[in-house]
C-alpha cells in the first residue's frame, strides 16, 4: 500500500478550487462584457442567458452589483425569441438559488406579456413545467384554465405538439393550484 501525501492531495485539491474558480470567473466576466454591449446577436443573447444558469450569482453580486438591473432588464426586453425565453424559464431554478423571486416576476411577465409565445418556449424546455407552476401559486396567479387553453390553442400559432404542452402546463396548474 503506497503512503498518502496530505501535502500532495491538499495542492491537488487546491489547484481544482482554484481551476473551478478561474472558470466561474470567466464566465461571470463573459457576462458582464455581454450585458454592457449596446446590442447582443441572438447568439450572444443565447450564450449570456445560458451563462446566468451556470453563473456564480455570489461573485457577480460582489464585484458586479451595478450590473444586476441590466441583466434583469435584458431578461424583460421586449422580442426575445422563443430559444431565449426557453434558457430565462429554467433560470428560476439555477443551482446558486439566486434571485428566485426576480426570475420568478420576469417568468410571470413573459406569460402575461405573450401566452403563445410562452408556450412555444415552454414546449423547448417540457421539463420546467412543473417548476413554471409552482411559481404561478406561490406568485398567486389565477387562470381560467378552460378560457386559457382556449385563448392559446385558437391563436392558431402552435403546432400539435405545443398544443399538447399547452394542454399539460394548464392539467398541471389545476392539480397543484386548484388543490
Amino acid at each position: 500500500m503506497g503512503k498518502f501525501n496530505i501535502h500532495t492531495a491538499a495542492y491537488k485539491e487546491n489547484s481544482y478550487i482554484e481551476r473551478d474558480m478561474t472558470m466561474s470567473k470567466q464566465t461571470e466576466e463573459k457576462i458582464i462584457n455581454f450585458i454592457k454591449k449596446d446590442l447582443l446577436t441572438k447568439e450572444e443573447s443565447l450564450e449570456l442567458i445560458d451563462s446566468l444558469y451556470w453563473a456564480d450569482w455570489d461573485l457577480i453580486n460582489r464585484e458586479y452589483q451595478e450590473s444586476i438591473d441590466d441583466i434583469f432588464q435584458h431578461l424583460s426586453k421586449e422580442g426575445l425569441s422563443n430559444e431565449e425565453i426557453s434558457l430565462i424559464l429554467k433560470l428560476y431554478n439555477n443551482p446558486n438559488g439566486a434571485y428566485v423571486n426576480e426570475f420568478a416576476n420576469v417568468i410571470v411577465n413573459l406569460y402575461k406579456k405573450d401566452k403563445t409565445k410562452f408556450i412555444q418556449s415552454l414546449n423547448l424546455e417540457k421539463e420546467e413545467a412543473i417548476n413554471l407552476v409552482y411559481i404561478f401559486r406561490t406568485h398567486y396567479i389565477k387562470l381560467d384554465e378552460d378560457q386559457e387553453l382556449l385563448d392559446i390553442i385558437n391563436s392558431g400559432e402552435l403546432s400539435e405538439e405545443e398544443i399538447d404542452t399547452a394542454e399539460k402546463f394548464i392539467k398541471m396548474y389545476e392539480n397543484i393550484c386548484n388543490t
